[in-house]
């Protein structure tokens, strides 16, 4: 596990397997916390994973316009090099943000306001081999 404190935030990072990241965000993702999700992504594509990247986003309160437009404008460059993005929100204003971000992204994001079902689909990649 790695951590990242911002000015405002926390994000940890794990990877349960090679192919699997999990990226845990308290509080509010600023830019920092943005750039260290692509780093770490960047370290699993450069192994030539195909990873499945899950946020679990249960406990971010908020973030900047800039992080959500940085990563959904790099995810837009990878998106046919990830095995799926997942994300766990509650926050109705992370959701909304989550829900501009898909649409631009045309889908590519499977989103969860229930963590039973996050923690099912993290589950089952867990469990297959890439």
């Amino acid at each position: 596990m790695a951590t990242t404190n911002a000015s405002r935030g926390t994000l940890q990072v794990y990877t349960p397997r090679p192919w699997v990241l999990l990226f845990a965000v308290e509080g509010k993702a600023d830019l920092e916390v943005a750039e260290a999700i692509i780093t770490w992504t960047n370290k699993m594509l450069a192994g030539n994973n195909r990873p499945h990247v899950f946020h679990d986003w249960e406990h971010m309160t908020g973030y900047d316009s800039n992080a959500r437009e940085q990563l959904t404008a790099y995810v837009d460059g990878v998106k046919k090099q990830l095995g799926s993005a997942n994300m766990l929100v509650k926050s109705k204003i992370v959701a909304m943000g989550v829900a501009v971000a898909n649409a631009l992204l045309g889908g590519t994001l499977h989103g969860f306001s229930e963590r039973a079902r996050f923690e099912e689909t993290l589950q089952r990649v867990l469990s297959k081999e890439p």
